[in-house]
Protein backbone atom coordinates (compact mmCIF):
# COMPACT_ATOMS: atom_id res chain seq x y z
CA UNK A 1 0.00 0.00 0.00
CA UNK A 2 1.34 3.47 -0.87
CA UNK A 3 1.81 6.05 1.90
CA UNK A 4 -1.41 7.95 1.18
CA UNK A 5 -3.63 4.95 0.70
CA UNK A 6 -5.92 3.64 3.40
CA UNK A 7 -7.82 0.40 3.54
CA UNK A 8 -11.59 0.45 3.16
CA UNK A 9 -11.91 -0.94 6.68
CA UNK A 10 -9.71 1.80 8.20
CA UNK A 11 -11.47 4.51 6.19
CA UNK A 12 -14.85 3.26 7.39
CA UNK A 13 -13.68 3.22 11.03
CA UNK A 14 -12.24 6.75 10.77
CA UNK A 15 -15.38 8.04 9.08
CA UNK A 16 -17.47 6.55 11.91
CA UNK A 17 -15.24 8.21 14.50
CA UNK A 18 -15.49 11.56 12.72
CA UNK A 19 -19.28 11.29 12.52
CA UNK A 20 -19.48 10.38 16.22
CA UNK A 21 -17.43 13.46 17.04
CA UNK A 22 -19.65 15.66 14.85
CA UNK A 23 -22.85 14.21 16.37
CA UNK A 24 -21.56 14.66 19.91
CA UNK A 25 -20.51 18.24 19.22
CA UNK A 26 -23.82 19.08 17.55
CA UNK A 27 -25.81 17.54 20.41
CA UNK A 28 -23.91 19.64 22.96
CA UNK A 29 -24.26 23.04 21.25
CA UNK A 30 -27.02 24.26 23.55
CA UNK A 31 -24.77 23.66 26.57
CA UNK A 32 -21.64 25.22 25.11
CA UNK A 33 -20.47 28.77 25.71
CA UNK A 34 -20.35 31.17 22.77
CA UNK A 35 -16.55 31.14 22.96
CA UNK A 36 -14.35 28.16 23.86
CA UNK A 37 -12.70 28.20 27.26
CA UNK A 38 -9.11 28.14 26.09
CA UNK A 39 -6.23 30.54 26.18
CA UNK A 40 -4.27 31.87 23.26
CA UNK A 41 -1.30 29.84 24.47
CA UNK A 42 -3.31 26.59 24.49
CA UNK A 43 -4.66 27.27 21.02
CA UNK A 44 -1.19 28.07 19.71
CA UNK A 45 0.14 24.81 21.17
CA UNK A 46 -2.62 22.82 19.47
CA UNK A 47 -1.91 24.34 16.06
CA UNK A 48 1.84 24.93 16.06
CA UNK A 49 3.31 21.43 16.18
CA UNK A 50 5.71 20.55 13.39
CA UNK A 51 4.17 18.49 10.59
CA UNK A 52 5.41 14.94 10.49
CA UNK A 53 6.82 13.74 7.19
CA UNK A 54 4.90 10.46 7.43
CA UNK A 55 1.60 12.04 8.45
CA UNK A 56 -0.50 11.36 11.53
CA UNK A 57 -3.09 9.01 10.13
CA UNK A 58 -6.13 8.43 12.31
CA UNK A 59 -4.43 10.12 15.27
CA UNK A 60 -5.43 13.45 13.76
CA UNK A 61 -8.96 12.86 15.13
CA UNK A 62 -7.49 13.17 18.62
CA UNK A 63 -6.57 16.79 17.84
CA UNK A 64 -10.09 17.54 16.65
CA UNK A 65 -11.48 16.03 19.87
CA UNK A 66 -9.20 18.27 21.93
CA UNK A 67 -10.30 21.35 20.01
CA UNK A 68 -14.01 20.46 20.05
CA UNK A 69 -14.12 19.88 23.81
CA UNK A 70 -12.66 23.25 24.78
Amino acid sequence: MRALEISNQDLSRLADEAMDLARSYWASLDDRPAYPSTSGKETTELFSRPWAEEGRGGDVLHDFKLIATR
